[in-house]
């Protein structure tokens, strides 16, 4: 077949099917050099050496599709192709399980379909594509031998994804340095022997970019002239030291990941960057130290989820956030003492949590008006004083400050109005004193404060009229005063003030009492004074002509 010039055209019209033909060499595919454009070709299933049997194929389209696949015995692609500069359809090699070298296209410029190597388990060589300026899509994937995939310098254009997948033995990826545009993804995944890639400069268009899953990956492009992306996640890069570069991207229309890299140690990246659509995450990086820069983002459209780094001591930035449409999360960094920034922030419209860090004092939240979620602290052993909440509105969910070792004082809610479902401050080793919160109106269910040992006195809640469901203070060994709760008028099931042996003074309760709102009511096991409902109402609620010489609260 030296002589054709156009395979599918002359020879092919009928779509009858060319059998029988040999191949110059064993194991080898040698002809068709002269051919430069083609219609649709399959080279495959009976190939073993000798005969070639069934390897034309013209498409009933014309769609220009060359598949060179399932070949048990073809050990290499060399000059097949030396002066094909056109393929209308898609470039298929598959499945060829002795083909080790690659080298066949040198002259060819334009893909009209997709480019796949894929599943040649010997192949250890893929030659350059040294002039193909544009394709529909590439696919390098799970070639057994193959160490380095260089080239591809002319390629300007990639209409759909370009992927690097399961190449056991993979180590450097380079080249691609004219490449402007990838219509789709690039998805590096699960080259295990990955260390480097390279190039990529002049890349400035894309949707997603993934990189994940690669043990040994220790550099990846900068990524300089890219301006917008869509999702963007790099996972599973245990060895991976740095994130720099990305200085273009203004927003992210999906997720930003940044997922188990353990040794990434700095982030100095995304320096332009305003939004993001989905969520960010920063979770599992054991060697992270600081995070630091977003000072320019002002949104974020799902969560902002800072977690579970082990070496993590300083959160500092984020300077003009302004929203987080999902929920924040500051949680399991262990080293975690420092964190600045975040003074803009305003709305939080899921949950806020802040737990096991080793945090000592809080940023000031001052501008943060609404939590539409859940508000949590708990298990922050080093945490001393809550007061950095002054702004916030309401709360949609519960709020609860729990487990907090150090915690000596909550306080700093004090233009909070609304609590949608529970108030539970429980388990604060060291709380000395519950105060503020007076402009609090409603709670939706439960308030509980329980097992708080110093705890000596609660006050505030001053315009408190309705508890959804029960008002309980349990188990405090050192609690002296309730002051508290002076206008609460409703509590819709349970009263329950018990187990705290010191309390005498429960007069915050009285005007509760005087109008039996609530259902049922268990005041025992404190001091005298204190102790029933009876107690408290004597106390607090005598008029002066009812009152002995030894009438509590009267002089």
């Amino acid at each position: 077949l030296g002589a054709i010039d156009q395979l599918g055209k002359r020879f092919l019209k009928s779509g009858r099917r060319i059998v029988g033909l040999q191949p110059p060499a064993k194991g080898r595919l040698g002809f068709l050099e002269q051919a430069n454009a083609l219609g649709k070709a399959r080279i495959g299933s009976r190939l073993q050496g000798e005969t070639l049997r069934r390897c034309i194929e013209r498409g009933r389209n014309g769609d220009g599709d060359l598949l060179i696949i399932e070949n048990q015995n073809l050990g290499s692609v060399r000059s097949s192709f030396r002066l094909l500069s056109q393929l209308g359809g898609s470039l298929v090699v598959s499945e060829n399980n002795a083909l080790f070298e690659l080298d066949a296209f040198n002259a060819l410029e334009t893909i009209g379909g997709s480019l796949e190597i894929a599943n040649n388990h010997l192949l250890a060589r893929i030659s350059e594509f040294a002039v193909l300026v544009d394709v529909q899509g590439i696919l390098i994937e799970n070639c057994g031998l193959l160490q380095e995939l260089l080239g591809f310098d002319q390629l300007e254009v990639c209409q759909g994804n370009l992927q690097v997948r399961s190449n056991p033995v993979l180590r450097v990826v380079s080249g691609f340095a004219v490449l402007q545009v990838i219509g789709g993804n690039l998805i590096f995944g699960q080259n295990p022997l990955l260390e480097n890639i390279t190039g990529f400069d002049q890349l400035f268009e894309l949707e997603d970019l993934l990189i994940q899953e690669h043990p040994v990956l220790t550099q990846i492009p900068s990524f300089d002239q890219v301006s917008s992306i869509q999702t963007l996640s790099l996972m599973h890069n245990e060895l991976l030291p740095l994130l720099q570069g990305f200085s273009r991207i203004t927003e992210i229309s999906g997720d930003l990941d940044l997922f188990s890299n353990h040794a990434l140690g700095y982030i100095n990246a995304f320096g332009a960057l305003r939004t993001i659509a989905g969520s960010f995450y920063v979770v599992n990086n054991d060697g992270l130290l600081a995070l630091q820069g977003f000072n320019l983002l002002d949104h974020i459209g799902g969560d902002l989820d800072i977690s579970q780094q082990a070496e993590l001591y300083r959160v500092q930035g984020f300077s003009r956030l302004k929203t987080i449409s999902g929920s924040f999360y500051l949680e399991s960094n262990y080293s975690l003492e420092e964190v600045y920034g975040f003074g803009t922030l305003q709305t939080i419209e899921g949950d806020f949590v802040l737990s096991e860090n080793q945090i000592r004092i809080l940023p000031a939240f001052g501008y943060l008006e609404q939590v539409g979620g859940d508000f949590q602290v708990f298990s922050e052993p080093q945490l001393s004083q809550i007061n950095a909440f002054g702004s916030l509105l309401n709360v949609g969910g519960f709020l609860h400050i729990e487990s907090n070792d150090l915690l000596k004082v909550v306080g700093g809610f004090g233009s909070l109005g609304s609590i949608g479902t529970d108030l539970y401050i429980r388990s604060n080793a060291t709380l000395t004193a519950i105060r503020g919160f007076n402009r609090l109106r409603s709670v939706g269910n439960d308030i509980w404060f329980r097992d708080n040992p110093l705890l000596t006195s609660i006050a505030g809640f001053g315009e408190l009229q309705q508890v959804g469901d029960d008002l309980r203070i349990i188990d405090h060994n050192s609690l002296e005063t309730i002051t508290a709760f002076e206008s609460l008028t409703s509590v819709a099931d349970i009263l329950e003030v018990r187990n705290n042996p010191v309390l005498r003074f429960c007069c915050g309760l009285g005007t509760l009492i005087e109008v039996g709102g609530y259902n049922t009511a268990n005041i025992s096991a404190n001091a005298d004074g204190c102790n029933s409902v009876a107690e408290i109402d004597a106390a607090c609620n005598a008029t002066l002509s009812d009152c002995t010489p030894n009438c509590i609260g009267y002089v």
